[in-house]
């Protein structure tokens, strides 16, 4: 059974920044699509959540944290940052993978 994925507004962001790099770098057509293929890669994560690996940041949460790699290439070059709670999965950052470490000050959900 797959579980209910919910975007948090800080994920939100993160895909409107990342997509207006795109544009600035790329085209806005490529922009839009990156946006179209992350968005379809974090509604997948719904239908087995607990098989994506632990975040590199997990200890330093008072709540499980995973990654989803998720990005136009074969290995993406993104991730998805979610936790699990009841039968959701909520995506808390969708950041690229190079980007420095998250702390707790850096999502603001709960």
């Amino acid at each position: 059974m797959k579980s209910a994925v919910k975007i948090s507004s800080q994920a939100e962001s993160d895909l409107w920044r990342n997509m207006c790099w795109w544009a600035e770098h790329h085209s806005v057509a490529e922009a839009l699509d990156w946006e179209s293929v992350i968005r379809q890669q974090v509604s997948q994560v719904g239908f087995a959540p607990e098989s994506y690996g632990l975040s590199m940041e997990n200890n330093g949460f008072p709540f499980v944290i995973r990654d989803a790699p998720v990005g136009k290439g074969r290995r993406g070059s993104y991730r998805a940052v979610f936790t699990v709670q009841e039968n959701s999965v909520i995506i808390l950052r969708v950041v690229c993978a190079v980007e420095p470490r998250l702390s707790q000050n850096d999502i603001h959900f709960l």
